[in-house]
């Protein structure tokens, strides 16, 4: 896979829960096929007006099987470190999201998060990374 599409290049209304993605660290030096790129599916958006984080779910391993790296939670990622992919049946994937969402819905309601120490310093404009 060369010239991977960033998310970064499109409008954010096409990043949706279920669209399939590739996470390419910083160190690939922009290489979608660099060894240490994960594929993963956007789970939710956040969007606070200064800085937009993608939550994602990863798979174990690139190129094979649906097993996820995580049994119940998704990774924040920026999206000038994500890139737009195709890897599996979508049908497949939106199943996935949609029972990622469920279980989330069972765990975090709306605001839980505002008082947490984390969740202030962004707000403050403090920049977390990548988890």
């Amino acid at each position: 896979m060369k010239n991977a599409v960033y998310l970064t290049q499109v409008p954010l209304e096409q990043i949706i829960p279920g669209t399939q993605v590739i996470y390419i660290p910083l160190h690939a030096d922009h290489d979608p096929d660099h060894k240490d790129v994960e594929e993963g599916f956007v789970t939710s958006v956040r969007n606070d007006g200064r800085r937009v984080v993608v939550f994602v779910r990863f798979f174990r391993q690139r190129g094979s099987g649906l097993d996820l790296r995580t049994s119940n939670s998704s990774s924040s990622c920026d999206l000038h470190t994500l890139a737009f992919g195709c890897f599996r049946d979508q049908d497949t994937i939106d199943r996935m999201t949609s029972e990622a969402l469920m279980q989330a819905s069972l765990y975090w309601k709306p605001g839980m998060l505002d008082s947490l120490p984390m969740t202030q310093a962004i707000e403050q404009g403090a920049d977390p990374g990548v988890s």
